[in-house]
């Protein structure tokens, strides 16, 4: 197989058998129509228009990947080259195991996949057959291969179920997939929180009482804006977030990225905010595309953050009650803190990393089959729902290497674990983007 190399504006394009792999330097020299029909249906963080928002970063080259047949483009990937650092949680030195060993901290690294949102897809024409689904597939994961240079390294990260089912048949023996990560959804039902409260246990449902009551009793207020009518009140709540967790940021730069999301996209915002006496202390902004509300960011004060439970009022509860409103199907709540969002109704999504020709020693095989093993074991003590039939296939997987052996059993938990959550945030919110 040959390629050539996109120059700004410009096509390259490789052989694939029956496809042809045409690039593009930008995103804008993708047609938008034809990126959004392979995308219908997918997430936010796989859309056309977040895509070109993430060009204004200039710490990597993007590509963006289109598999065509017989004059029909079947499949896309983005795609992004870094010469030097990498945002955090997408470098492969703080996902693999032993990184030292494994060219983690090689450059450059190819990432295929969006570089933000924690949510990568293989995106397809809705009416290709499985056949063309399959081939499509191959070719792109193909492309990855051949982009990545001597001595560096090429990933797939935060794969879906569906995209990893996919990829798996044509994964080779030095291909690496593990789990990485989860991502935390709620279904909205049309009636909000009674729908909610249906579907908790005793327990939760307490916790949900309490908590609204304490943002009554605290005076505060909630209103939904878009982000361009409140952008400028935010910054200093998101930078104390963001700081508490060891973020280098300030509130000018949060005011900037807001500003900056304010003006290309603002028509998918929706910011779930309290005001006490007129002042906002509290926000989580959502995006909205297909039906889907994502959270990507909150910010609040300190002094009412615990007292008011501001975080549960402004990312569940009056998210879920405005979302069912506006016709809203599911509430995705990303990574982390995933006992807390569970204990309030969320499922956990295994997302998937795939590290691409990537040759293990014993030790390594071992260590990456442990790391695997005790993260589905830790999701799956949350909610066994993790383990899906693709959880299954890797199992597998990784047992028939050599050396390798099958995840230990582990006892699915009460329908309403014990254990408390806190009161003020649990978590950092989504800072990747």
């Amino acid at each position: 197989m040959t390629g050539t190399t996109a120059t700004a504006g410009e096509a390259a394009t490789a052989a694939a058998g029956p496809y042809e792999i045409v690039e593009r330097s930008t995103v804008a020299d993708v047609d938008r129509a034809e990126w959004d029909r392979l995308a219908a249906g997918s997430s936010l963080y796989s859309g056309h228009r977040w895509l070109a928002y993430l060009e204004q970063y200039r710490d990597c080259v993007p590509r963006y990947l289109l598999a065509r047949r017989a004059g029909r483009t079947v499949g896309a990937l983005p795609l992004y080259e870094f010469p030097g650092d990498v945002p955090k949680f997408y470098d492969p030195a703080q996902l693999l195991p032993v990184p030292q060993t494994t060219g983690a901290t090689a450059r450059p690294y190819v990432l295929g996949g969006t570089r933000a949102g924690y949510t990568t897809e293989l995106l397809l024409d809705p009416g290709a057959s499985e056949e063309e689904a399959r081939g499509a597939a191959r070719a792109l994961l193909d492309r990855v291969r051949e982009l990545r240079r001597d001595g560096g390294l090429a990933a797939l990260l935060y794969l879906t179920d569906e995209t990893a089912a996919l990829l798996l048949p044509e994964l080779g023996p030095e291909d690496r997939l593990m789990l990485i990560d989860s991502r935390a959804r709620i279904d909205v039902d049309a009636d909000g929180l009674d729908g909610l409260r249906g579907r908790v246990g005793r327990k939760t449902r307490a916790r949900i009482r309490n908590e609204m009551r304490n943002f009554e009793e605290a005076g505060c207020v909630r209103e939904v804006l878009p982000l361009s009518a409140c952008h400028t009140e935010l910054g200093p709540l998101a930078a104390q977030v963001l700081q508490r967790y060891g973020y280098p940021t300030s509130a000018e730069e949060e005011a900037a990225r807001f500003a900056s999301q304010a003006e290309q996209l603002d028509d998918l915002t929706q910011v779930v905010l309290a005001r006490k006496d007129g002042r906002v202390v509290g926000f989580t902004l959502f995006f909205v595309e297909n039906g889907t509300m994502y959270g990507r960011v909150h910010g609040l004060d300190d002094e009412l953050a615990r007292s008011a439970s501001l975080y549960f009022n402004l990312t569940y509860y009056h998210a879920i009650e405005h979302a069912a409103g506006a016709g809203v199907t599911t509430l995705d709540l990303g990574c982390d803190s995933h006992e807390t969002k569970v204990l309030r109704g969320a499922e956990l999504q295994p997302l998937w990393g795939l590290f691409l020709d990537l040759p293990l020693d014993a030790a390594g095989r071992a260590e990456l089959r442990a790391r695997h093993e005790e993260r589905i074991g830790t999701f799956a003590a949350w909610d066994p729902r993790i383990r899906t039939a693709v959880a299954d296939r890797v199992a597998e997987r990784l047992a028939a290497e050599p050396g390798g052996r099958a995840e230990p059993a582990v006892r699915a938990p009460s329908a309403e674990p014990a254990a408390a959550a806190p009161s003020a945030e649990p978590g950092a919110p989504a800072h990747d983007a």
